[in-house]
């Protein structure tokens, strides 16, 4: 339950107005000391936090949301952050971006210090599993809004925007035994986190439902160093006929990195071997040849997720959203031979 200026008056055993005094820090000259003192005792006692949300708007002063991410070196981030950018500037927010590096303890410390900024809502990506869910309690308790980027929190109540994995994987595979394809190699990260599950289980969806189709499963994580690894070591090792005729990677990178095996073993994308990946990152267009990927709404899922918090900033109820992904087809799949 949230804790109001009321209950802070009335541990303090002061009128709402001499609180609010001390908590603004005005009127020094009409409180004494240990007025002072009482109400800021029991302001660290009840854990209260002034509605600078309301304040804000009042005052027309910029309203401050903060951003948790595991790191931003990746341009699929980079482009989503760039989306929340866009959209906090037009509903004239400010953010403070903090990056985690999955570091326990730095999630920690970010947290505790957008709690004392007295954050008015929290945008969090996280794609590991959350283990600082006393943290976000408290958030939710005060009632500060949270929405979830591309990761649902099973364990909390906090709507997400989300893009559909395993609809992404169906039409990387469909597309692929469109072409005629019947031995299939998909580099799966199903054990890394919760996308590269979800990919995983909707290319098995698909294949399973094929008596026709021979698939291969190899796990590599996000590593596009032990993709190109392990994607040498099966060319090389594999007859002709028993090569797969077609990978789909779980990521872009993982993709360059099976072509990158592919060109050192001599075969040819996508003469010999069709390659797809997703996410659609920058360098999906400009490899050569134009990797043809899964694309994930990057800019939207963003821009979306700060307009869910502006409106649960304004009373509305939001819900999870899940958005479609797309398949962008370049020059590195061709039909079977």
């Amino acid at each position: 339950m949230k804790v109001t200026l009321a209950d802070v008056a009335k541990r303090a055993q002061v009128s709402t107005c001499t609180a609010s005094r001390v908590l603004n820090n005005k009127y020094r000259n009409k409180v004494s000391e240990e007025t002072r003192r009482r109400v800021l005792e029991a302001a660290a006692e009840l854990q209260y936090r002034p509605n600078i949300i309301a304040r804000g708007l009042r005052k027309q002063q910029s309203t401050f949301i903060g951003l948790l991410l595991s790191e931003v070196s990746g341009s699929f981030i980079a482009e989503m952050v760039q989306g929340i950018q866009d959209a906090s500037e037009a509903l004239g927010f400010s953010t403070i971006l903090y990056t985690h590096q999955r570091n326990k303890s730095n999630i920690e410390t970010y947290l505790n210090v957008m709690w004392d900024k007295q954050v008015d809502g929290l945008l969090l990506y996280e794609p590991f599993v959350p283990t600082y869910l006393p943290l976000l309690e408290r958030f939710i308790e005060n009632d500060t809004p949270i929405v979830s980027l591309l990761f649902s929190i099973d364990e909390l109540d906090i709507p997400a925007v989300l893009v559909d994995q395993r609809r992404g994987a169906h039409l990387a595979a469909e597309y692929l035994l469109g072409l005629g394809h019947r031995r299939l190699l998909h580099l799966s990260a199903r054990s890394a986190d919760r996308h590269g599950l979800e990919r995983d289980i909707g290319f098995r969806e698909v294949v399973q439902r094929r008596k026709d189709v021979a698939s291969q499963i190899i796990h590599v994580a996000w590593d596009w160093k032990q993709a190109q690894q392990e994607v040498y070591r099966l060319y090389a090792a594999a007859a002709p006929e028993e090569r797969p005729t077609a990978i789909f990677a779980c990521s872009d990178a993982v993709a360059l990195g099976a072509i990158k095996a592919l060109h050192a073993l001599d075969l040819k994308v996508p003469q010999d071997v069709s390659v797809v990946g997703f996410d659609d990152l920058v360098y999906a267009e400009l490899s050569s040849p134009g990797l043809t990927t899964v694309a994930q709404p990057k800019y939207h899922a963003g821009k979306l997720s700060m307009e869910l918090l502006l409106d649960k900033l304004r009373g509305k109820r939001i819900t999870t959203v899940v958005l479609q992904p797309e398949l962008v087809v370049r020059e590195s799949c061709a039909p079977a031979k």
